[in-house]
């Protein structure tokens, strides 16, 4: 099962590194996407120095006090399996509708 990184921030919110199911690496801070990288370690170097895409509230993201390393940031288990099918949807069609004017 993937690993979910987090580390919660007083200022910005929580900062995830998280896999997806195209096997790409998403920074997420506060609620906004900051880039999409082939590993967790890029994307963590990348939040890191600086040159992650910019939050809104915080273009450096260098400066808001993260571990210099993963091992201090929380590992959640998370599964990437599809959701299960959505029930099939009924549409109710009739004849005896009159045309729109």
């Amino acid at each position: 099962m993937p690993t979910k990184f987090t580390y919660p921030t007083a200022a910005y919110g929580q900062a995830t590194i998280e896999p997806r199911r195209d096997g790409r690496w998403h920074i997420v801070l506060g609620g906004e996407h900051l880039g999409s990288y082939p590993s967790p370690r890029k994307a963590f170097s990348a939040l890191v120095t600086g040159s992650a895409l910019s939050h809104t509230r915080c273009p450096d993201t260098s400066r808001i006090g993260l571990p210099t390393s993963l091992c201090g940031w929380t590992r959640i288990k998370i599964s990437l399996e599809p959701m299960p099918p959505h029930p099939s949807r009924e549409r109710l069609i009739s004849g005896n509708l009159s045309p729109l004017r």
